[in-house]
Protein backbone atom coordinates (compact mmCIF):
# COMPACT_ATOMS: atom_id res chain seq x y z
CA UNK A 1 0.00 0.00 0.00
CA UNK A 2 2.81 2.40 0.85
CA UNK A 3 4.51 1.59 -2.47
CA UNK A 4 1.30 2.50 -4.31
CA UNK A 5 1.15 5.88 -2.55
CA UNK A 6 4.76 6.62 -3.50
CA UNK A 7 4.13 5.75 -7.15
CA UNK A 8 0.99 7.91 -7.22
CA UNK A 9 2.86 10.83 -5.62
CA UNK A 10 5.69 10.50 -8.14
CA UNK A 11 3.30 10.40 -11.11
CA UNK A 12 1.33 13.37 -9.82
CA UNK A 13 4.59 15.31 -9.36
CA UNK A 14 5.59 14.52 -12.95
CA UNK A 15 2.20 15.73 -14.18
CA UNK A 16 2.56 19.01 -12.28
CA UNK A 17 6.11 19.46 -13.56
CA UNK A 18 5.01 18.85 -17.17
CA UNK A 19 2.08 21.25 -16.81
CA UNK A 20 4.26 23.98 -15.31
CA UNK A 21 6.94 23.44 -17.97
CA UNK A 22 4.51 23.52 -20.89
CA UNK A 23 3.02 26.80 -19.67
CA UNK A 24 6.48 28.38 -19.27
CA UNK A 25 7.53 27.83 -22.90
CA UNK A 26 7.90 31.00 -24.96
CA UNK A 27 5.52 30.65 -27.95
CA UNK A 28 7.81 32.81 -30.14
CA UNK A 29 10.66 30.33 -29.69
CA UNK A 30 8.42 27.35 -30.34
CA UNK A 31 6.87 28.77 -33.51
CA UNK A 32 10.28 29.52 -35.06
CA UNK A 33 11.68 25.97 -34.80
CA UNK A 34 14.00 24.40 -37.33
CA UNK A 35 13.28 23.94 -41.04
CA UNK A 36 12.42 20.31 -40.39
CA UNK A 37 9.94 21.32 -37.69
CA UNK A 38 8.33 23.92 -39.94
CA UNK A 39 7.88 21.32 -42.69
CA UNK A 40 5.98 19.05 -40.29
CA UNK A 41 3.66 21.86 -39.24
CA UNK A 42 2.30 22.62 -42.69
CA UNK A 43 -1.31 23.35 -41.78
CA UNK A 44 -3.66 25.38 -39.58
CA UNK A 45 -3.08 23.15 -36.56
CA UNK A 46 -1.62 24.62 -33.40
CA UNK A 47 1.68 23.68 -31.82
CA UNK A 48 1.19 20.66 -29.50
CA UNK A 49 3.18 22.36 -26.74
CA UNK A 50 0.59 25.13 -26.39
CA UNK A 51 -2.95 23.83 -25.85
CA UNK A 52 -5.78 25.98 -27.13
CA UNK A 53 -8.41 24.61 -24.76
CA UNK A 54 -7.66 22.72 -21.57
CA UNK A 55 -9.37 21.88 -18.34
CA UNK A 56 -10.52 19.21 -15.95
CA UNK A 57 -13.61 17.03 -15.69
CA UNK A 58 -14.73 16.14 -12.17
CA UNK A 59 -17.83 15.12 -10.28
CA UNK A 60 -19.51 17.63 -7.98
CA UNK A 61 -17.40 16.38 -5.05
CA UNK A 62 -14.22 17.28 -6.96
CA UNK A 63 -13.12 13.72 -7.82
CA UNK A 64 -11.55 13.14 -11.23
CA UNK A 65 -13.60 11.62 -14.03
CA UNK A 66 -11.26 9.59 -16.21
CA UNK A 67 -12.04 8.55 -19.80
CA UNK A 68 -14.70 11.23 -20.30
CA UNK A 69 -15.19 12.32 -23.92
CA UNK A 70 -14.89 16.07 -24.46
CA UNK A 71 -16.16 16.97 -27.93
CA UNK A 72 -15.84 20.24 -29.83
CA UNK A 73 -18.20 20.72 -32.79
CA UNK A 74 -17.81 23.73 -35.10
CA UNK A 75 -20.83 26.04 -35.14
CA UNK A 76 -21.27 25.24 -38.85
CA UNK A 77 -21.15 21.50 -37.89
CA UNK A 78 -18.31 20.91 -40.36
CA UNK A 79 -15.52 20.20 -37.86
CA UNK A 80 -15.52 17.76 -34.93
CA UNK A 81 -12.63 17.28 -32.51
CA UNK A 82 -12.89 14.81 -29.64
CA UNK A 83 -10.47 14.08 -26.79
CA UNK A 84 -10.52 11.92 -23.67
CA UNK A 85 -9.61 12.87 -20.14
CA UNK A 86 -6.64 11.21 -18.47
CA UNK A 87 -6.61 9.40 -15.12
CA UNK A 88 -6.67 12.72 -13.26
CA UNK A 89 -9.57 14.12 -15.32
CA UNK A 90 -7.42 16.55 -17.34
CA UNK A 91 -7.77 17.11 -21.08
CA UNK A 92 -6.27 19.43 -23.66
CA UNK A 93 -7.06 20.20 -27.28
CA UNK A 94 -4.41 21.53 -29.65
CA UNK A 95 -5.89 21.09 -33.13
CA UNK A 96 -8.77 23.58 -33.27
CA UNK A 97 -8.92 26.29 -35.92
CA UNK A 98 -8.10 29.69 -34.39
CA UNK A 99 -10.86 32.29 -34.70
CA UNK A 100 -13.65 29.70 -34.97
CA UNK A 101 -16.41 28.99 -32.48
CA UNK A 102 -17.24 25.52 -31.17
CA UNK A 103 -20.06 23.92 -29.20
CA UNK A 104 -18.65 21.82 -26.35
CA UNK A 105 -20.13 18.63 -24.90
CA UNK A 106 -18.91 16.14 -22.30
CA UNK A 107 -20.08 12.54 -22.06
CA UNK A 108 -19.26 9.56 -19.88
CA UNK A 109 -20.97 6.22 -19.35
CA UNK A 110 -21.42 6.80 -15.59
CA UNK A 111 -21.90 10.58 -15.35
CA UNK A 112 -24.35 13.19 -16.63
CA UNK A 113 -23.14 16.65 -17.66
CA UNK A 114 -25.33 19.71 -18.22
CA UNK A 115 -23.62 22.21 -20.48
CA UNK A 116 -24.98 25.51 -21.76
CA UNK A 117 -25.35 25.99 -25.52
CA UNK A 118 -22.93 28.91 -25.51
CA UNK A 119 -20.24 28.48 -28.16
CA UNK A 120 -16.57 28.82 -27.21
CA UNK A 121 -14.35 30.90 -29.51
CA UNK A 122 -10.75 29.74 -29.89
CA UNK A 123 -8.09 32.43 -29.93
CA UNK A 124 -4.32 32.64 -29.59
CA UNK A 125 -4.58 32.52 -25.79
CA UNK A 126 -5.40 29.18 -24.10
CA UNK A 127 -8.97 28.82 -22.84
CA UNK A 128 -9.61 26.94 -19.58
CA UNK A 129 -12.89 25.00 -19.39
CA UNK A 130 -13.67 22.81 -16.37
CA UNK A 131 -16.74 20.59 -16.17
CA UNK A 132 -18.53 18.92 -13.27
CA UNK A 133 -20.94 16.03 -13.64
CA UNK A 134 -23.36 14.08 -11.52
CA UNK A 135 -23.22 10.32 -11.09
CA UNK A 136 -26.01 8.73 -13.15
CA UNK A 137 -28.33 6.43 -11.24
Amino acid sequence: MRHRKLVFTALFGLLLTYTAHSQAIDPDLVSAGTKADQGLRGGPKADPLSPQVMGRVTDFAGRSVKAADVRFVGVEFDEVVSVRTNVFGFYQVTNLTPGRSYFVSVSHKRYLFLIADTPVTVSDEPVKLDFAGELAR
